[in-house]
């Protein structure tokens, strides 16, 4: 494409978006950017220590959240438009994907997930009602549901739904209903943006069962798919291994979502890590290999930190275990170029922008990669597949005790990522599409 665009972006679930806009930039296009999250995870600063050399303008309005159910700045709202007002197209991503209509600007929708198998599915939103309703049940609820429908038909449509928090079961089921009308708004305008937008960038199909229900019913083709991965390997370096006193130090770079009995109703196989399978692996190649000296790193990210503790300490693994609190993205690679292994995900999940930025650095990578998805895409991926406890002790017996096989590894991860996965080429992909989309070519 010739033609230099003017691009915006809004919605920044784990710096992911932002990874894209760097390398629509670097590639000669206008950018702009809407900061939206207090949150660390979706915060440039925390993740792009050299993003400055990178012009993006830029605006900070978090916290943001544009939905239907809590009282969103409207002043915050009208800046955006203003922000956004000379943008050839911009990209949406989380529950900003509702907000098109708001921005009244060609748009792209970039799914990372829950913007799609959550915000966008009716199936969550009748579970969320279902959630709500447990909360406020009582001996006459079918009761006070009926004359909370009637009644609030006669409500204005911007009261608060925070009528539920009334002491008068009456008005607290108008509160509800008018919550629940306001989560449905917001359910249908995502999806509707989802459908309309020319093309979608998205895992391939069939990798989230979940979200393909939604988007078969939105009617969305294969042609309208572009393939969503990559890493930023200009921002992450390759960085030789680093002696650790004879040990080898072993990072988990997934959070503990991994015991289904306790999952929230919200999770779907997405969200699913299976991290048990990666610490019994460990305590088998413990067992086999009791003199080994190797340092595991967790970070205490996830739903399920519990049944990791008591699953550690029933295999008796704790004093080869070093936990550290949640870590910025910068953080997370600063723990990349301290490791000699790092581990992702073993089960329904996928490797992520945390697995790929560990192959950008130069580390072997154990996990389940997901070749029956990916490997039409771009080949064989030089992971260390594992699906299971006997895969990943067979992998750390291998590198565990050969550094030279590490480094081999290692280094073709980051040839790899450098060809296939990096953000300019998931960048010119997009390109491509727009190229086949005339009303934003044009």
């Amino acid at each position: 494409m010739e033609k230099k665009l003017k691009i915006g972006f809004a919605g920044n679930t784990n710096n992911y978006p932002y990874t894209l806009a760097i390398a629509f930039s670097k590639l000669g296009h206008d950018v702009k950017f809407l900061i939206d999250s207090t949150e660390k995870l979706h915060r440039p600063e925390n993740r792009f220590i050299l993003a400055s050399k990178v012009f993006i303008n830029t605006i900070d309005l978090s916290p943001l959240s544009f939905n239907y159910w809590e009282e969103t700045d409207r002043d915050k709202i009208r800046k955006c438009r203003s922000f956004f007002a000379d943008r050839d197209v911009i990209i949406l991503n989380s529950d900003f994907v509702s907000m098109s209509t708001e921005f009244n600007r060609p748009h792209i929708v970039l799914l990372t997930g829950s913007d799609l198998d959550f915000l966008a599915s009716e199936k969550y939103v009748e579970e969320f009602k279902n959630q709500i309703k447990k909360k406020f049940q009582t001996k006459y609820s079918n009761l006070w549901v009926y004359f909370a429908e009637k009644i609030s038909y006669c409500i204005p449509a911007s009261t608060k739904y925070y009528l539920f928090y009334s002491n008068s079961m009456l008005v607290k089921y108008v509160g509800l209903t008018i919550l629940f009308k306001k989560v449905r708004k917001q359910m249908c305008l995502q999806a509707e943006a989802i459908k309309r937008s020319p093309f979608l960038i998205s895992f391939p199909r069939g990798l989230n069962k979940s979200g393909e229900l939604v988007l078969k019913k939105l009617k969305a083709t294969e042609k309208q798919r572009v393939f969503n991965l990559m890493t930023d390997v200009i921002s992450v370096k390759n960085v030789p291994l680093v002696k650790h006193n004879n040990s080898v130090r072993i990072f988990n770079v997934a959070r503990f979502n991994w015991h289904q009995a306790t999952a929230p109703s919200t999770f779907t196989e997405m969200d699913f890590k299976g991290n048990d399978v990666m610490i019994n692996g460990i305590a088998l190649f413990v067992k086999q290999f009791p003199n080994a000296q190797i340092e595991v790193v967790f970070v205490r990210k996830g739903e399920n930190l519990k049944e990791t503790y008591d699953l550690i300490r029933n295999l008796g693994l704790e004093a080869i275990i070093t936990w550290k609190d949640e870590l910025s993205q910068a953080q997370v690679l600063e723990e990349y170029e301290k490791a000699d292994i790092v581990f992702d995900q073993f089960t329904t999940s996928l490797v992520g922008m945390g697995g790929l930025d560990a192959l950008a650095v130069g580390r072997p990578l154990i996990a389940n990669w997901r070749p029956e998805f990916f490997e039409q895409y771009e080949g064989k991926w030089p992971v260390c597949q594992a699906t299971n406890v006997e895969e990943v002790f067979d992998w750390l017996k291998e590198l565990v005790f050969n550094e030279n096989r590490r480094i081999e590894i290692g280094k073709k991860g980051r040839e790899f990522v450098e060809k296939k996965l990096s953000s300019e080429a998931f960048a010119n992909r997009i390109l491509q599409a727009l190229v086949l989309n005339k009303s934003l070519s044009n």
